[in-house]
């Protein structure tokens, strides 16, 4: 279980979770890296490996905040003609155990607050131009 919450709270990985958090209406690169290691997770906690009380102590926000923020875009992908019917499908699951668990659904401002969080904690340099509204200004490295 360390080994997971290492990797994912790794400095580069840290800095990818800020850049995906600085796009919420871009489901890009980083916000698939996020999305990768979320159904790696999936994968651990459908085998037994990961129980749901380690889910809740050191995935909770994350899984809450990256599923609810692309949930839509998610959606969309799979009922459309060519998606996965599958795409993400573990990151859902964690999401709506946790939700079974008791753990309300996160509103807008919510994620809003948890986006702006993700984005000051590991990467100052992407502070939002606007915190309202999490949008980045850009930068020569953008």
């Amino acid at each position: 279980m360390e080994r997971l919450y290492d990797a994912f709270n790794s400095p580069a990985m840290m800095v990818t979770r800020s850049r995906a958090a600085a796009q919420p209406e871009h489901f890009g690169r980083d916000a698939y890296q996020v999305f990768v290691d979320l159904e790696k997770l999936a994968r651990w906690e459908e085998k037994g490996l990961v129980n749901v009380d380690d889910l809740k102590y050191y995935f909770q926000d994350p899984i809450q905040l990256y599923w609810y923020t692309w949930e839509s875009e998610i959606r969309k992908n799979r009922s459309s003609a060519g998606g996965d019917p599958q795409l993400y499908k573990g990151v859902e699951r964690m999401a709506k155990l946790l939700e079974k668990q008791g753990i309300k659904r996160p509103t807008e401002a919510q994620l809003k607050e948890w986006r702006h969080f993700e984005i000051l904690r590991a990467a100052p340099d992407l502070t939002p131009a606007n915190p309202d509204t999490a949008e980045v200004a850009p930068t020569a490295t953008q």
